[in-house]
């Protein structure tokens, strides 16, 4: 298919409207009139570990929440080096739902550094869902988690930690414990979590 116009007006709870204007592009379309966009990734999907990159994946989120909130109703497949990934198709209410969270906390990070690193982010929510398999104990899970993420922030031996991979988060949070104490775990929960738990349902 040629590219489609992707048009969109998100109404934010202050009132504020954000106009929204994108292209999708690559897309296919099967015999029974499915659709798919295709998106070519230069790296792998997955570290040495076999954990899924999931920061490599937000871009490729972004155009999928726009496409379905526009209403096209079109999965997108991640082509990476290593590993294909497909998200399924949603529901325009739930794909304009997201989009407009993730555009009211891009307004509110205009104002002030947001508490939330990336890589980070869904390394404390990874191992919070991991833990919460183990165990029923919500507190355990946060405090495992915690570990995790500071593992993932800081510097230690032979890694480079998030922070000290990017100078803006060692400006605006230099301390692991202030960026969690300013919600590290909530924004990383209503940021990220859909894209997470969309891609489980998949699996």
């Amino acid at each position: 298919l040629p590219p489609q116009s992707l048009e969109l007006d998100l109404q934010l709870a202050s009132g504020l409207v954000l106009r929204f204007e994108d292209w999708a592009e690559n897309i296919r379309v099967n015999a029974d009139g499915d659709q798919l966009q295709l998106l070519l990734m230069p790296d792998s999907l997955y570290d040495s570990n076999k954990t899924l990159r999931y920061h490599k994946l937000l871009d490729g989120w972004l155009r999928h929440l726009a496409a379905n909130a526009a209403g096209l109703q079109l999965g997108t497949r991640y082509i990476g080096v290593d590993a294909l990934l497909t998200l399924p198709p949603l529901a325009v209410e739930d794909a304009r739902a997201w989009l407009t969270a993730i555009a009211q906390d891009w307004v509110a990070s205009q104002c002030a550094p947001p508490p939330l690193a990336c890589k980070t982010g869904f390394a404390w929510l990874v191992e919070y869902h991991k833990q919460l398999d183990k165990t029923s104990d919500e507190n355990q899970a946060r405090q495992r988690a915690n570990i995790k993420a500071r593992d993932s922030y800081l510097s230690g031996f032979n890694s480079t930690g998030e922070r000290d991979q990017e100078p803006e988060l060692a400006r605006a949070w230099p301390e692991f414990t202030a960026l969690l104490a300013a919600g590290l775990d909530d924004w990383a929960l209503r940021l990220y979590e859909p894209l997470r738990k969309h891609l489980e349902t998949s699996a």
